[in-house]
């Protein structure tokens, strides 16, 4: 069963290739911060893609208002901008890539006459403006498998490699609906937890279903903080909580996560273990 693991985990890694990547288009802010999170400025954008080529335009300027974005094979968006300000020339570039949830962050740089501003270079987000598009959700969905590593039960910590750990490998699937500052997942995962040392057919392969349903937030560099409840359905199930950290785009589409089940219930001991989940998003 192990190799069930790697076979669909290289499976997903070839799913999320970089032709799968698709960046965000429409009506954005773009809220740039200096190096100590101080907003300086917020301009209103349209992220526009056509025949294949991606350009941004700067709402409220008129001249050179229009610029080409750079997507590279690995998922990094790059534009720049020029600009004449109180006779002086401003040129910001832009370095960053979407985490998925109508959100593009990076870093951007100042020059001020060609001499680098380090004081307001700084971070940026490409946030989409809901409030003129009137279409706040937005609905995706995601696919992976996840593999336990190590369980803390009854004073005694157990890993993937001691004859007495119970493994178990899981394929989660979710629908997920993205708000601008957070987003809510119902997930379900399909548990196989093989025995291959039972003699008794009952005891064989086990599978077994769970509700997984959360909340995430989204932080910078296309990491999502989350928290799920846990319910493990059937005779032998228990119920609790899986906190999570994802990082995404870590290939184009595609993500890590570790996650962190804590369970309780069904005449056993409290449980804490440690799994890493791979998976893809659409």
């Amino acid at each position: 069963m192990r190799k069930v693991f790697w076979l669909f985990a290289f499976t997903l890694l070839g799913m999320a290739s970089p032709e799968a990547q698709v960046f965000l288009t429409g009506d954005f802010v773009l809220e740039i911060s200096d190096n100590e999170g101080r907003v300086i400025e917020n301009a209103k954008v349209d992220l526009v893609k056509k025949r294949g080529h991606m350009y941004i335009i700067f709402q409220e300027e008129t001249d050179n208002g229009k610029t080409d974005v750079l997507v590279s094979e690995s998922g990094i968006i790059q534009f720049q901008r020029q600009r004449v300000e109180d006779n002086r020339l401003i040129s910001q570039f832009f370095s960053g890539r979407t985490n998925g949830n109508d959100l593009i962050e990076g870093q951007h740089t100042i020059y001020i006459d060609g001499q680098l501003d380090e004081n307001l270079s700084g971070h940026f987000n490409l946030i989409r403006n809901v409030i003129r598009t009137g279409s706040p959700d937005k609905v995706g969905a995601h696919l992976g498998i996840v593999h336990g590593l190590f369980t803390f039960q009854n004073g005694n910590v157990s890993g993937i490699l001691d004859e007495t750990y119970q493994y178990s490998v899981g394929f989660p699937m979710g629908i997920t609906v993205h708000r601008t500052n957070f987003s809510f997942d119902l997930e379900m995962v399909a548990f196989i937890s093989p025995d291959s040392d039972s003699e008794s057919a009952l005891d064989a392969d086990r599978v077994s279903l769970m509700l997984h349903p959360g909340l995430l937030w989204g932080l910078r560099d296309g990491m999502t903080f989350g928290t799920r409840l846990a319910f493990e359905l059937g005779d032998r199930g228990r119920y609790g909580f899986t906190p999570l950290l994802n990082f995404g785009n870590i290939v184009p589409n595609g993500f890590v996560e570790v996650v962190l089940p804590v369970r309780f219930g069904s005449g056993q001991d409290m449980a804490i273990s440690l799994g890493i989940h791979l998976g893809v998003g659409f």
